[in-house]
């Protein structure tokens, strides 16, 4: 009868513990969940209603928090400024040739998060696409660039990214960091849309754009 008590007991004090483990598991589970920051925005104005959408939509880690302040970004303890290769509210045209097809950007920085654009595309001076708008950078830019190949050079460079997204549809611009051995600033365009009969266009497909 002892024995049996004994061995009762030990089934209860084992059970309590794995609820206790799988509670102190799923407590656990829940601190790397990923949460919405903390964030601060000095002037609302200095950056788009959609780029400010999707911020407020970020995942992190932990308690971090964000602050938007003039020109930079900075996530916790790491300050990162806003693209600047292309100066605020100047035109910028960028063009690139590959066989029979010309491709034309003109884009001009509204904003530290927004760029207003009008691409055209000819195939045989003939006009076979076109796109305007107002593109945006990611919120989570401050993470890492993209990286192009110019296909002049073959070599590496860095770019920024910025997304235009409507209607199941896409136009993403990739202006480059810095500029070619020729002084000049370089792009990239792809767009797209989940629609695989419409017209698109790869990175991979795409050259190297260049201001005039």
């Amino acid at each position: 009868m002892r024995h049996f008590i004994l061995a009762s007991l030990m089934i209860v004090f084992l059970c309590c513990n794995v609820s206790k483990a799988q509670r102190v598991s799923k407590t656990g589970d829940m601190t790397v969940n990923r949460t919405s920051p903390k964030i601060f925005v000095k002037d609302k104005s200095r950056y788009s209603k959609v780029f400010l959408a999707e911020l407020n939509a970020l995942k992190v880690s932990g308690n971090s928090s964000i602050k938007l302040i003039d020109n930079v970004i900075i996530v916790d303890n790491k300050t990162t400024k806003f693209p600047d290769d292309l100066k605020m509210n100047n035109n910028y045209v960028f063009k690139a040739v590959k066989g029979e097809r010309s491709y034309h950007l003109n884009v001009k920085r509204i904003n530290e998060s927004t760029l207003s654009f009008e691409f055209k595309l000819f195939n045989k001076e003939h006009l076979v696409f076109t796109d305007k708008g107002e593109a945006n950078i990611g919120a989570s830019f401050y993470i890492d660039p993209e990286k192009d190949i110019d296909d002049q050079s073959g070599k590496g460079y860095f770019a920024n990214e910025y997304t235009k997204e409507i209607n199941n549809c896409w136009f993403i611009i990739r202006i480059g960091v810095g500029k070619d051995t020729k002084n000049k600033s370089r792009a990239k365009v792809i767009f797209g849309c989940k629609d695989k009969t419409k017209q698109a266009l790869d990175l991979k497909d795409c050259p190297t754009l260049r201001t005039e």
